[in-house]
């Protein structure tokens, strides 16, 4: 039987240090949002917001942040 003390704790911490790419399709009426899996690779629609003003969407960004362990962000922004 092999037996990794700390393994699961040294897991964690490669992956928190990889952490989570939060990728934000900023349109006037609303926000796409789709995250990354923890290595970076590929990402997966997580939801849409409907915007309501710029504090509420900052509001809901910052929690889906902290709660997902975000490290970067990418924003599509329009200008047309």
């Amino acid at each position: 039987m092999v037996s990794c003390k700390g393994c699961l704790s040294s897991r964690r911490a490669f992956f928190k240090i990889m952490g989570r790419i939060l990728g934000i399709d900023w349109g006037e009426k609303r926000l796409g949002l789709a995250l990354s899996d923890p290595l970076g690779i590929t990402a997966q629609p997580l939801e849409v917001i409907e915007r309501k003003s710029v504090a509420d969407d900052l509001i809901r960004i910052r929690a889906i942040i902290a709660e997902k362990e975000v490290t970067d962000i990418v924003v599509e922004w329009r200008s047309t």
